[in-house]
């Protein structure tokens, strides 16, 4: 984690809120949605888009990075638990690489 993302991690816990633009956030719920509209329209039901999906990689980067963000923990808890909700995957099963 780098000082700017440390402070911006403390600086959310004391505040309760991050130093985001209104743009930030939308585009954020944007891509929440794209995520919501994957899943219903696959056959299982879950949101584990392939990290290259051809049909949508702007989803398919936005979901590696909040796994990314997860994962050194500068994910904020109301974004973690969003996502809790509709089953998303943090870390996926390393499987044989396409070449």
């Amino acid at each position: 984690i780098t000082h700017v993302e440390k402070r911006i991690k403390a600086l959310t816990l004391i505040f309760g809120v991050g130093i985001r633009s209104k743009k930030y956030e939308s585009k954020w719920e944007k891509m929440f949605q794209e995520l919501i509209d994957f899943q219903s329209q696959n056959e299982n039901g879950h949101c584990m888009v392939p990290r290259q999906y051809p049909r949508n990689p702007k989803l398919a980067n936005w979901v590696s990075e909040q796994r990314r963000q997860y994962h050194r923990s500068v994910l904020s808890t109301k974004r973690i638990q969003r996502l809790q909700t509709i089953g998303f995957v943090w870390s996926l099963p390393r499987g044989p690489r396409k070449s």
